[in-house]
């Protein structure tokens, strides 16, 4: 497995991230963390993605939990707290990390645009993803992901990342210059990777297993959403009783790009109200 560790902080954060894209697709939040000197970051690649292997599929999201709390113990992050946040397929495989993860491991637990599994994705994810799959074309895939991502009036508002552009462009330009720099993604990967997304389930039962263990939730989404049903994020908050539940009018499905600002201002008042909540424990 691939990773990038940074900074050098006490508060842990790592970030897990979806469907056959990579840890590239974090840079807004690692580089907002990683600019704060209280904190330390771990990206990866999941297996099937980027520069981590591609074993043999299927994949399941509890396997790709294993995979993660294995590169915890790699990089020592087992010998105290550490902050999980996953968005979209990342939130599955964040909900079975919580489950199989040590007593005491887990500081929060942030589930972006998630599901708990066994729910019928919008009509524009059923359309939408199998069509991406077999794109071979790198410019023409991305302007059918940013349509699948992002609501149209954001994509045609101007970038505040470049002048000149707007975000469609901008989002364009910005995968065309990864996608140049990253392994291509092998077929057994990216259905590997859609079949843990699809056979993903956690139970009511096992989701009352994360709410027992009392671990600091924060649940969001979008309303636009078009690959998960905003639904399933309230479905969570049900359940979960997050500490933290925010929903974002008008926004889809990569609220971590589109409302980055707001999201990073959000993630960062839940852990350090979480770190309050370990302290005073102790």
């Amino acid at each position: 497995m691939w990773y990038k560790l940074t900074g050098t902080g006490p508060i842990k954060v790592i970030f897990i991230m979806g469907l056959n894209l990579t840890h590239k697709s974090w840079s807004y939040q690692q580089d907002y963390f990683s600019a704060l000197p209280q904190y330390s970051t771990l990206v990866f690649d999941n297996r099937g993605v980027g520069y981590s292997d591609t074993p043999a599929a299927p994949y399941t999201t509890g396997m790709m939990a294993k995979d993660t709390l294995a590169l915890l113990e790699w990089v020592g992050w087992t010998q105290g707290t550490v902050h999980i946040v996953g968005v979209s397929m990342g939130g599955m495989i964040s909900q079975e990390l919580a489950l199989l993860a040590p007593k005491g491991l887990v500081a929060s637990l942030s589930l972006v645009s998630t599901n708990a599994g066994r729910v019928l994705p919008p009509l524009g994810a059923v359309i939408g993803v199998p069509r991406l799959l077999v794109t071979k074309d790198v410019r023409a895939k991305l302007e059918g992901m940013v349509k699948l991502l992002f609501p149209q009036e954001w994509l045609d508002k101007d970038a505040w990342e470049e002048e000149g552009l707007t975000n469609r462009e901008y989002q364009i330009k910005v995968g065309v210059e990864r996608a140049g720099n990253t392994p291509l993604q092998k077929p057994e990967g990216a259905l590997g990777q859609l079949w843990a997304a699809l056979a993903h389930y956690v139970s009511e039962k096992r989701l009352g297993l994360i709410k027992d263990s009392r671990i600091p939730v924060l649940v969001a989404t979008g309303t636009w959403d078009q690959l998960v049903n905003p639904w399933s994020s309230a479905y969570l908050a049900r359940i979960l009783e997050p500490r933290v539940y925010r929903v974002y009018e008008g926004a889809g499905h990569a609220i971590m790009v589109e409302r980055s600002k707001e999201v990073n201002l959000l993630l960062q008042d839940f852990f350090e109200g979480a770190e309050k909540s370990i302290s005073s424990r102790l």
